[in-house]
């Protein structure tokens, strides 16, 4: 786990800035450094993707991704 990436992602779900879409695994988790954009972040079966730069172009595990874990954990109520 990247603690920077973790950490930042626990900031963006505290804002309360992600939209759960149509009741699916599919989340929209909005950019901290642009508040115009919003990344998709899906749940797959090889766990989340994120279309942000960060995880397409090195797959790396983002914060969008951790935003929506924290979002999950504290909100819903589902441990990691």
């Amino acid at each position: 786990m990247n603690k920077t990436r973790y950490a930042r992602g626990k900031v963006i779900a505290a804002a309360g800035s992600i939209e759960k879409v149509n009741g699916r695994a599919w989340w929209k988790v909005q950019s901290d450094s642009d508040p115009e954009k919003r990344y998709n972040v899906l749940l797959r079966d090889e766990g989340l993707t994120c279309e942000c730069y960060d995880f397409v172009t090195a797959g790396n595990v983002c914060k969008h991704c951790y935003a929506v874990i924290e979002y999950s954990r504290v909100k819903v109520g589902v441990e990691k």
